[in-house]
């Protein structure tokens, strides 16, 4: 008797509205449920009421490994550096999308920027072309005022998540994103390919 043929899910196919309301619950559901992620209209990086969202989006997808599909709209405002860590589009919507999206997805390799959260420290390795390679280890006091700059978007007020903000933008580790916003752009590294040494 011949076995049924393997059948994969479908992707959630999700408006980008929603998807960049709560993009980590977004991408959590899609992970529990064994499903790939599609938005449905094109993401336009440069747009600031669309790019917190769309960064937190991108890092999530990766870090969890849902197959994450979307749209590129537009050159983003950030050299290619900046993003080719994070999932790349599958199409874009314009020639200056599809140059940039060309490249981003020949560049991107899993694990290039990426930090791993351990009982108190936190240990950033960066490795993405173009640039100077990094790694970094925050301990105490740091570990609480990371956690904050990445949970939250807005901008920190106290001088501990001001001054340890302004150091990961000085390092190409984080982005300002118009008024009273940052992302944290490394992704947590929650646990290796397979062979782990493909990173």
């Amino acid at each position: 008797m011949a076995e049924p043929p393997v059948t994969w899910p479908a992707p959630a196919v999700i408006p980008a509205a929603e998807a960049l309301r709560d993009p980590e619950r977004t991408v959590r559901a899609a992970e529990r449920g064994g499903l790939g992620l599609t938005i449905a209209e094109p993401l336009d990086l440069g747009a600031e009421h669309i790019a917190d969202g769309a960064l937190r989006l991108l890092g999530e997808a990766t870090s969890r490994f849902v197959d994450l599909r979307w749209e590129l709209r537009g050159e983003p405002p950030w050299p290619l550096r900046t993003l080719v860590h994070l999932c790349p589009p599958a199409h874009a919507a314009d020639a200056a999308g599809r140059r940039f999206a060309q490249r981003w997805r020949e560049e991107h390799r899993f694990g290039q920027c990426t930090y791993r959260r351990g009982p108190g420290f936190v240990a950033v390795r960066d490795v993405r072309p173009d640039g100077t390679r990094q790694r970094a280890l925050l301990d105490d006091p740091w570990v609480d005022t990371f956690d904050a700059l990445v949970s939250d978007a807005t901008q920190p007020v106290d001088p501990a998540g001001v001054q340890l903000l302004g150091e990961l933008v000085d390092a190409g580790l984080a982005v300002r994103l118009g008024v009273g916003k940052h992302a944290v752009l490394p992704y947590r590294m929650r646990r290796h390919p397979i062979p782990y040494d493909a990173i």
